[in-house]
């Protein structure tokens, strides 16, 4: 058991489960509005380099919205998920960012 203040225990959430409602369908708006994204101009130079530079870049790009979509998704579920306890709601937003860290390469 977590102690917020001095004889308060944090066991259960005093939220305003009305608005972390709210923020999980506003982020599976966005979450489902990225997954649509995507390169729509088209080049076309056949057998040239810039036309392969260009199809990755598409393709890049998309699976970029993909990533990106995904984890606006699962920070609503686990807002979904954990809206009656801090500690959960914690551990599940911690291991959201360890999961964008861990995949940031040192430069």
């Amino acid at each position: 058991m977590t102690k917020a203040f001095e004889g308060e225990s944090m066991d259960e959430m005093d939220a305003d489960l009305q608005t972390l409602d709210w923020l999980a369908s506003v982020l599976t708006a966005h979450a489902d509005a990225i997954g649509k994204l995507g390169i729509t101009a088209a080049m076309t130079m056949p057998d040239s380099p810039i036309q392969a530079l260009s199809d990755r870049i598409a393709d890049g790009a998309a699976r970029s919205f993909e990533v990106l979509g995904v984890n606006y998704r699962q920070i609503a579920e686990a807002t979904r998920r954990s809206r009656s306890s801090y500690d959960e709601l914690d551990t599940a937003f911690a291991a959201q960012l360890r999961r964008y860290t861990d995949e940031v390469l040192p430069r």
